[in-house]
């Protein structure tokens, strides 16, 4: 227990001591969306709207203060939902151990006759750092503050979200080759390939000729 000089009142600091077991097992959750700043008990609230019983929460991630967007890996349920970083990361194991380590997560798309890396999925893109990924979990918008390209594709069978599991893939169809001059409406259904006019000519030409 502390006094908080900050918040004007007392402050009290937890641990937890958790042996696997089949009944209370661990489980990842990121609010409403991946740029979305959740509460422990709002997040809590919302675990327990679906039916799960919350014993107890932790605030386990590090994030960019004015986005909101985490630093390190997301994945819920086998399905990532925000790429990795240099942040290392913890995970779980079907029967509740736990593990920690960096991701070093390789993200690469292929077109007819090129193939290439991404940056980053569901991060914030940066000035010249390649080609990032965007789905409808990261947010309303891909939060773009300057000019590029956008490619939108389109998710097999409609598909809310990407289901991109580890070592998984998917496909799908290019709607439209965008010269946008900041942020894209981010929908259901929807991917988007996108790179900062400041980029490389190589990315920008990468995602142009798309069709």
């Amino acid at each position: 227990m502390f006094w908080s000089t900050a918040y004007s009142d007392h402050r009290q600091e937890n641990y937890i001591e958790y042996t696997p077991n089949d009944i209370v097992k661990p489980q990842v959750a990121y609010g409403t969306k991946i740029a979305s700043r959740e509460t422990l008990p709002s997040t809590a609230k919302a675990l327990e709207a679906g039916g799960d019983q919350v014993i107890a929460g932790i605030n386990a991630d590090y994030y960019v203060v004015n986005t909101g967007v985490p630093l390190g890996l997301v994945v819920t349920d086998g399905i990532l939902r925000s790429s990795s970083s240099y942040v290392y990361g913890i995970g779980f194991r079907s029967d509740g151990t736990a593990f920690i380590g960096q991701p070093n997560l390789k993200l690469t798309a292929a077109a007819p006759g090129k193939s290439f890396d991404l940056a980053g999925f569901n991060k914030v893109r940066k000035s010249e750092g390649g080609i990032f990924m965007f789905s409808s979990d990261f947010g309303s918008t891909t939060m773009n503050t300057s000019s590029g390209v956008d490619v939108v594709l389109s998710l097999p069978s409609g598909n809310g979200t990407p289901e991109l599991s580890i070592g998984g893939s998917i496909t799908a169809p290019v709607d439209k080759v965008l010269e946008s001059a900041g942020s894209l409406a981010l929908s259901s259904g929807k991917i988007v390939l996108s790179v900062n006019s400041a980029g490389s000519a190589y990315d920008l030409n990468l995602l142009r000729p798309l069709k």
